[in-house]
Protein backbone atom coordinates (compact mmCIF):
# COMPACT_ATOMS: atom_id res chain seq x y z
CA UNK A 1 0.00 0.00 0.00
CA UNK A 2 1.27 3.28 -0.92
CA UNK A 3 1.54 6.03 -3.79
CA UNK A 4 1.17 3.36 -6.49
CA UNK A 5 -2.24 2.61 -5.13
CA UNK A 6 -3.14 5.96 -4.51
CA UNK A 7 -2.31 6.61 -8.48
CA UNK A 8 -3.84 3.90 -9.36
CA UNK A 9 -7.11 4.40 -7.38
CA UNK A 10 -6.74 7.99 -9.11
CA UNK A 11 -7.13 6.84 -12.55
CA UNK A 12 -9.85 4.31 -11.32
CA UNK A 13 -11.94 7.38 -11.35
CA UNK A 14 -10.67 8.83 -14.02
CA UNK A 15 -11.33 5.45 -16.07
CA UNK A 16 -14.91 6.02 -14.91
CA UNK A 17 -15.95 8.66 -17.01
CA UNK A 18 -13.36 8.11 -19.58
CA UNK A 19 -12.84 4.28 -20.10
CA UNK A 20 -10.74 4.31 -22.62
CA UNK A 21 -8.40 7.35 -22.12
CA UNK A 22 -4.95 6.48 -21.87
CA UNK A 23 -3.84 7.13 -18.18
CA UNK A 24 -0.23 7.16 -17.90
CA UNK A 25 0.79 6.72 -14.41
CA UNK A 26 4.06 8.57 -13.23
CA UNK A 27 4.88 9.50 -16.59
CA UNK A 28 5.20 12.39 -18.72
CA UNK A 29 5.78 10.94 -22.34
CA UNK A 30 8.14 12.86 -24.46
CA UNK A 31 5.99 12.45 -27.15
CA UNK A 32 2.10 13.20 -25.67
CA UNK A 33 -0.95 12.02 -27.83
CA UNK A 34 -3.53 13.88 -27.96
CA UNK A 35 -6.31 12.23 -25.55
CA UNK A 36 -4.51 11.34 -22.88
CA UNK A 37 -3.69 12.24 -19.21
CA UNK A 38 -0.73 11.79 -16.83
CA UNK A 39 -1.15 11.53 -13.31
CA UNK A 40 2.11 11.89 -11.02
CA UNK A 41 3.12 12.77 -7.30
CA UNK A 42 3.41 16.70 -7.05
CA UNK A 43 4.01 16.98 -3.42
CA UNK A 44 3.97 14.75 -0.23
CA UNK A 45 4.49 15.72 3.48
CA UNK A 46 2.72 14.02 6.18
CA UNK A 47 2.05 14.67 10.41
CA UNK A 48 0.83 13.64 13.22
CA UNK A 49 -2.92 13.45 13.67
CA UNK A 50 -3.56 11.31 16.67
CA UNK A 51 -1.57 9.12 18.93
CA UNK A 52 -2.98 6.25 16.96
CA UNK A 53 -2.77 7.62 13.73
CA UNK A 54 -0.47 10.22 11.41
CA UNK A 55 -1.88 12.13 8.11
CA UNK A 56 -0.36 12.27 4.75
CA UNK A 57 -0.99 15.26 2.44
CA UNK A 58 -0.74 14.82 -1.06
CA UNK A 59 -0.65 16.63 -3.49
CA UNK A 60 -1.13 14.98 -7.73
CA UNK A 61 -0.51 16.25 -10.76
CA UNK A 62 -3.26 15.92 -13.53
CA UNK A 63 -1.93 16.56 -17.30
CA UNK A 64 -4.36 16.03 -19.90
CA UNK A 65 -3.73 16.33 -23.64
CA UNK A 66 -6.68 17.54 -25.17
CA UNK A 67 -8.10 17.14 -28.89
CA UNK A 68 -8.81 20.42 -28.58
CA UNK A 69 -9.22 23.46 -26.49
CA UNK A 70 -13.76 22.88 -26.27
CA UNK A 71 -12.41 19.11 -25.38
CA UNK A 72 -10.23 20.40 -23.00
CA UNK A 73 -12.55 22.64 -21.18
CA UNK A 74 -15.41 19.62 -21.06
CA UNK A 75 -12.77 17.41 -19.80
CA UNK A 76 -11.29 19.87 -17.03
CA UNK A 77 -15.71 20.01 -16.02
CA UNK A 78 -16.52 16.35 -15.89
CA UNK A 79 -13.07 15.69 -14.10
CA UNK A 80 -13.90 18.73 -11.58
CA UNK A 81 -17.76 16.97 -10.74
CA UNK A 82 -16.41 13.68 -11.01
CA UNK A 83 -13.70 14.11 -8.27
CA UNK A 84 -15.57 16.82 -5.96
CA UNK A 85 -18.24 14.06 -5.86
CA UNK A 86 -16.68 11.11 -5.33
CA UNK A 87 -14.42 12.84 -1.88
CA UNK A 88 -13.11 9.89 -0.45
CA UNK A 89 -11.13 7.48 -3.36
CA UNK A 90 -10.52 3.79 -2.44
CA UNK A 91 -7.45 2.56 -2.23
CA UNK A 92 -6.21 -0.87 -2.17
CA UNK A 93 -6.95 -2.24 0.77
CA UNK A 94 -8.72 -0.30 3.41
CA UNK A 95 -7.44 3.00 3.16
CA UNK A 96 -9.08 5.96 1.30
CA UNK A 97 -7.87 9.66 0.13
CA UNK A 98 -9.65 12.11 0.69
CA UNK A 99 -10.21 14.94 -1.87
CA UNK A 100 -9.52 18.22 -0.70
CA UNK A 101 -9.26 20.40 -3.44
CA UNK A 102 -8.71 19.92 -7.34
CA UNK A 103 -8.03 22.95 -9.38
CA UNK A 104 -6.79 23.33 -13.04
CA UNK A 105 -4.39 25.71 -14.99
CA UNK A 106 -5.07 27.72 -17.87
CA UNK A 107 -5.15 25.65 -21.02
CA UNK A 108 -1.90 26.03 -22.71
CA UNK A 109 -0.10 25.26 -26.24
CA UNK A 110 2.89 22.47 -25.46
CA UNK A 111 5.81 22.74 -27.46
CA UNK A 112 4.43 19.91 -29.87
CA UNK A 113 1.57 22.44 -30.17
CA UNK A 114 -1.08 20.13 -28.63
CA UNK A 115 -3.81 22.18 -26.26
CA UNK A 116 -3.21 20.60 -22.49
CA UNK A 117 -4.16 22.32 -19.26
CA UNK A 118 -2.32 20.50 -16.01
CA UNK A 119 -4.30 20.20 -12.46
CA UNK A 120 -3.77 19.59 -8.42
CA UNK A 121 -5.41 17.22 -6.76
CA UNK A 122 -4.99 17.72 -3.23
CA UNK A 123 -6.23 14.58 -0.88
CA UNK A 124 -5.24 13.52 2.62
CA UNK A 125 -5.20 9.80 4.00
CA UNK A 126 -4.41 8.66 7.26
CA UNK A 127 -2.41 5.50 8.91
CA UNK A 128 -2.31 3.78 11.65
CA UNK A 129 1.03 4.15 13.76
CA UNK A 130 2.60 0.89 13.94
CA UNK A 131 2.91 0.30 17.86
CA UNK A 132 4.43 -2.87 19.21
CA UNK A 133 2.76 -5.20 21.13
CA UNK A 134 3.17 -5.37 24.98
CA UNK A 135 4.02 -8.61 26.55
CA UNK A 136 1.04 -10.57 28.14
CA UNK A 137 1.22 -11.02 31.30
CA UNK A 138 2.14 -14.85 31.83
CA UNK A 139 2.28 -15.13 36.03
CA UNK A 140 0.54 -13.07 38.66
CA UNK A 141 1.61 -13.86 42.30
CA UNK A 142 0.42 -12.52 45.86
CA UNK A 143 1.59 -12.32 48.94
CA UNK A 144 -0.03 -11.53 52.13
CA UNK A 145 1.49 -11.15 55.34
CA UNK A 146 -0.05 -11.47 58.80
CA UNK A 147 2.62 -9.08 60.66
CA UNK A 148 -0.07 -6.70 61.42
CA UNK A 149 2.33 -4.69 63.18
CA UNK A 150 4.19 -3.30 60.46
CA UNK A 151 0.96 -2.04 58.69
CA UNK A 152 0.61 1.95 59.03
CA UNK A 153 -2.58 3.32 60.10
CA UNK A 154 -4.16 5.83 57.76
CA UNK A 155 -3.04 8.90 60.07
CA UNK A 156 0.61 7.18 60.27
CA UNK A 157 0.24 5.51 63.70
CA UNK A 158 0.59 1.71 63.95
CA UNK A 159 -1.97 -0.68 63.94
CA UNK A 160 -3.28 -2.58 65.89
CA UNK A 161 -1.27 -1.56 68.95
CA UNK A 162 -2.60 1.17 68.97
CA UNK A 163 -5.88 2.25 69.84
CA UNK A 164 -6.35 5.53 69.54
CA UNK A 165 -7.14 5.78 66.46
CA UNK A 166 -10.74 4.23 66.82
CA UNK A 167 -10.58 1.68 64.47
CA UNK A 168 -10.65 -2.23 64.45
CA UNK A 169 -7.98 -4.55 63.09
CA UNK A 170 -11.29 -5.87 60.83
CA UNK A 171 -12.15 -2.78 60.10
CA UNK A 172 -8.60 -1.58 58.47
CA UNK A 173 -8.22 -5.36 57.20
CA UNK A 174 -11.82 -4.29 55.19
CA UNK A 175 -10.67 -1.02 54.04
CA UNK A 176 -7.79 -2.23 52.40
CA UNK A 177 -9.45 -4.59 50.43
CA UNK A 178 -11.97 -2.09 49.58
CA UNK A 179 -8.83 -0.60 48.05
CA UNK A 180 -7.90 -3.03 46.24
CA UNK A 181 -11.09 -4.07 44.97
CA UNK A 182 -11.05 -0.32 43.59
CA UNK A 183 -7.95 -1.31 41.59
CA UNK A 184 -6.29 1.44 43.73
CA UNK A 185 -2.86 -0.64 44.00
CA UNK A 186 -3.36 -2.41 40.77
Amino acid sequence: MGLIDEINAISNVIKTDFPTMKVNKQNVPDKPVKGEICVSVQRLNSGVDTSASYVLNREYQLVYFGLNNVDLLTKIDTLTDRFNNAIKIPIEGTRYLTVESLSFSQPFKTADNLDAVIGVLVGTTRKAVVIEEAPIVQNVEIKTTADYAQWGRIDGSLTPEDTSDDMTMSEVESYRMRELEDGKFL
